[in-house]
C-alpha cells in the first residue's frame, strides 16, 4: 500500500508514554497504521502491547503524546467527543469476549447501538441478524452467554463489534482462550469481515503464527517498539 499523507493513516501514535508508579509501561512509541491494513501488536507478557491498544481505543490516558484516528486527535476531545468517537469510529474485541450474561446473543449484539438513532431499531435489528448469520450464530440469536461455548461467544462478541460498521478494529488477544482449530476459524472471521467493508484492524497477540498472517508486525519490547 502506497501511503501518501496522513489521511491515508487509520491510527498515528506519537510519542506516547504511560507510567504505573515507577514502572514506565509505554515509552515513547510512534506507529502509523495505513487505511484497511491488518497489523499485528506482538511481545512478550508485561511487553505493554495491551496498554498500548487501551491507549488506542481511549480507554485508558497516556502521560504524554497523541493517538489520532482518522486523523482527529482523541485527547484533544471532551468526554462527549470521546464517547462519540468510540461510538462512531471503533470496535473492540476483548480475550475475555465480556458478553452480558443476562442478556441474549442477539441483545449483546445490539447493546452498542441502544442509544443509537443512527438507523432505526428494525435496521439494526436487520444488521445484527445479518452479522450473526455471517459468523454462523444466527440460530443461536436467542441462546444467552452461559449456553454458549467460548468460540461461539467469541463470535458473538466479532458481531457486536461490527455492529456499527466501524473503522478502526481494535482486537486484544482474540484467540488467546479457544483451540486452535477455533483461533483459525475466529481469526478467519475477524479478517475477513474487517475486508469486506475496508475496517483497519490492529490485533494484539502472543501467537505468532496468527502474527504472520497479518500484512505487518510491530513489535513491543520493554514498552518501546523494537520493529
Amino acid at each position: 500500500m502506497k501511503v501518501n499523507d496522513m489521511t491515508d493513516f487509520a491510527i498515528q501514535t506519537e510519542d506516547l508514554a504511560i507510567s504505573y508508579g515507577a514502572v514506565e509501561v509505554i515509552r515513547g512509541v510512534s506507529i502509523e497504521v495505513p487505511k484497511g491494513q491488518f497489523s499485528a501488536i506482538v511481545g512478550k507478557s508485561g511487553s505493554g502491547k495491551s496498554t498500548l491498544l487501551g491507549i488506542i481505543s481511549g480507554l485508558e490516558n497516556p502521560d504524554k503524546g497523541r493517538v489520532l484516528l482518522n486523523g482527529t486527535d482523541i485527547f484533544a476531545l471532551d468526554d462527549n467527543g470521546m464517547a462519540e468517537a468510540r461510538r462512531r469510529q471503533i470496535g473492540i474485541v476483548f480475550q475475555s469476549f465480556n458478553l452480558v450474561p443476562s442478556l441474549s446473543a442477539l441483545e449483546n449484539v445490539l447493546l452498542p447501538v441502544v442509544f443509537d438513532d443512527k438507523m432505526s431499531k428494525p435496521d439494526y435489528e436487520a444488521r445484527a441478524h445479518d452479522l450473526l448469520s455471517q459468523v454462523g450464530m444466527n440460530d443461536r440469536a436467542s441462546h444467552r452467554p452461559g449456553a454458549l461455548s467460548g468460540g461461539e461467544q467469541q463470535r458473538v462478541a466479532i458481531a457486536r463489534a461490527m455492529i456499527n460498521q466501524p473503522t478502526i478494529l481494535l482486537a486484544d488477544e482474540p484467540t488467546g482462550n479457544l483451540d486452535e482449530t477455533t483461533a483459525a476459524g475466529v481469526l478467519d472471521l475477524l479478517t475477513g469481515l474487517c475486508r469486506d467493508i475496508g475496517t483497519t484492524l490492529l490485533m494484539v497477540t502472543h501467537d505468532m503464527d496468527i502474527a504472520a498472517k497479518a500484512d505487518r508486525i510491530i513489535e513491543i519490547k520493554n514498552g518501546k517498539v523494537e520493529q
